[in-house]
């Protein structure tokens, strides 16, 4: 489907085969405001403006690939299943990228696949909720803004090298050590040419910006050292940790508190058992 404005406010279905909607001339664009499932099948959108209000599903290895130098809006939901694949992409301009803009405030994405967002662009969750135990990662030129805690149930990676050699970026606002976004990753976490956007008030203290449960790769880049000099980053088991300023002290990872304690009961015993030693030793 080619040149045209496409409405779509009933059922479409893809199963077991391609659909391709383009619409990118001036006074197209591409409006999804039914529902939308892909079964075993993919569909591709390419326009300079996307409304998504509805609801689309994918399942079964299903693939969504959507491109556009406009905008992309809407407040309707997303539910990509195992195996299936939703791509996000600000395309176009004279160095094959372009700086769109999103404005899914409130859309809501259910991710148990691969959820991949690239081009010059801020995808912005701190008014979308992101749930599913899927992998989410960041390409070419991507940033992702947040706030609170934003929680991905797979795997994360930031790479900046697949194809512009733009670098990703995430977004932290720290004002104070308990008033800070963070990311929990249940998976891996990859950074590959990723800069560490830093604001906010940036009071002293420990801050932990990302959590995961399996492995790291890579680091972020030295760029955040020119916001503020007195950044330090630790990279710990299963911990990314920004210390900022001198008197900071790392956080301790979960169960060591209770480790010093024990430790700190069996210096005390041993310390009891030599004195009463000593004593006996005395009284004879």
């Amino acid at each position: 489907v080619t040149d045209v404005t496409f409405t779509n406010n009933g059922r479409l279905a893809v199963k077991n085969s391609s659909l391709s909607i383009e619409a990118n001339e001036a006074g197209e664009s591409a409006n999804l405001g039914g529902v939308v499932r892909l079964n075993h099948g993919n569909l591709s959108i390419s326009t300079d403006s996307l409304t998504l209000n509805g609801r689309i599903q994918l399942k079964n290895n299903s693939q969504l690939s959507v491109r556009g130098e406009g905008q992309i809006s809407g407040n309707g939901s997303l539910q990509i299943g195992a195996g299936s694949t939703a791509t996000f992409t600000m395309y176009g301009g004279g160095d094959g990228f372009f700086a769109g803009t999103y404005a899914l405030n409130g859309y809501r994405f259910t991710n148990n696949g691969t959820l991949i967002f690239t081009g010059l662009n801020t995808l912005n969750l701190s008014q979308n909720p992101l749930t599913g135990k899927g992998n989410l990662e960041l390409q070419d030129g991507a940033g992702l803004a947040w706030s609170g805690k934003l929680k991905v149930g797979g795997n994360f990676s930031a790479d900046g090298t697949v194809f512009s050699g733009y670098p990703t970026a995430l977004d932290y606002v720290l004002n104070s050590t308990s008033s800070f976004n963070t990311l929990a990753v249940g998976g891996n976490v990859s950074l590959n040419n990723t800069e560490l956007s830093l604001s906010g008030s940036m009071s002293d203290g420990t801050y932990r910006l990302m959590t995961f449960g399996g492995s790291l790769t890579g680091t972020f880049n030295d760029d955040y050292k020119y916001i503020d000099p007195d950044v330090t980053l630790v990279y710990g088991n299963h911990y990314i940790d920004a210390v900022i300023g001198d008197s900071a002290q790392p956080v301790p990872e979960a169960g060591t508190p209770a480790l010093m304690a024990a430790g700190l009961g069996l210096l005390a015993a041993t310390l009891r058992r030599r004195g009463a030693r000593g004593q006996g030793t005395a009284v004879s």
